[in-house]
C-alpha cells in the first residue's frame, strides 16, 4: 500500500499566460497498492485527485495591441486512475 501529497508550484509565467491551459498551483492526493499475483506477475492500482488552488489572475496576450483580460480559475479538480501490469522473465 503507498500514499502521497504533492504541491505543484505554476511553472507558467503570468505575464504570457492563456485561458487555454489552466494556470495555478495545484494539491494531488494520491493512493495505491500493489499485488503480486505470482512471485513473477503483479499489478498495480494507483488513484489521484488533483485539486487546483483558487486563484485569479490578469492575461496579457503576446501581441502587444491585444486587451489584456481577468480570468479566475476555481473549483478546478481531476481524477486520476492508473492500472500496470509487470512479468519478470
Amino acid at each position: 500500500w503507498r500514499a502521497g501529497y504533492v504541491y505543484d508550484m505554476d511553472p507558467t509565467n503570468p505575464t504570457y499566460g492563456d485561458t487555454m491551459l489552466p494556470a495555478g498551483n495545484r494539491n494531488l492526493f494520491s493512493t495505491g497498492f500493489g499485488y503480486y499475483i505470482t512471485q513473477d506477475i503483479n499489478i498495480d492500482l494507483a488513484y489521484t485527485y488533483l485539486m487546483g488552488v483558487d486563484e485569479g489572475r490578469t492575461i496579457k496576450g503576446s501581441v502587444p495591441a491585444l486587451q489584456t483580460e481577468s480570468v479566475v480559475f476555481e473549483n478546478s479538480g481531476a481524477h486520476m486512475l492508473a492500472i500496470s501490469a509487470g512479468i519478470k522473465f
